[in-house]
């Protein structure tokens, strides 16, 4: 476990947001992220679209398709971390995704 998770995870009461890659815009998931941290959440959770998150309820799945028409990948997905970091994003990030993503992923697309 990173140092900035387990530091995070210290707190007696935490606020761990989820919110969608991409969802509507690359660039909204970035600024939504660095809001979240101003409004005080320790950790964020990042989810990785997916074509069919039967699993997560309709707010996720309309999330996720939403993302989806607009273009966004895994790759992309996977990118926006480094550029949350760049814009002063000091929390951890979780990457929430499906293993089935992870299995079939090209690392060198990354």
């Amino acid at each position: 476990m990173s140092d900035r998770l387990s530091n995070a995870l210290k707190a007696d009461r935490l606020f761990i947001p989820f919110i969608t890659a991409g969802d509507p815009v690359p660039e909204a998931t970035i600024d939504l992220a660095l809001a979240l941290e101003q409004s005080g959440a320790h950790v964020l959770e990042l989810g990785i679209p997916y074509t069919d998150p039967l699993a997560d309820g309709p707010t996720i799945q309309a999330a996720s398709k939403r993302a989806l028409l607009n273009g966004m990948t895994l790759a992309q997905a996977m990118e926006l971390v480094p550029q949350m970091r760049k814009q002063g994003l000091t929390i951890p990030v979780i990457v929430f995704t499906y293993a089935n993503l992870y299995i079939n992923m090209d690392l060198n697309a990354l």
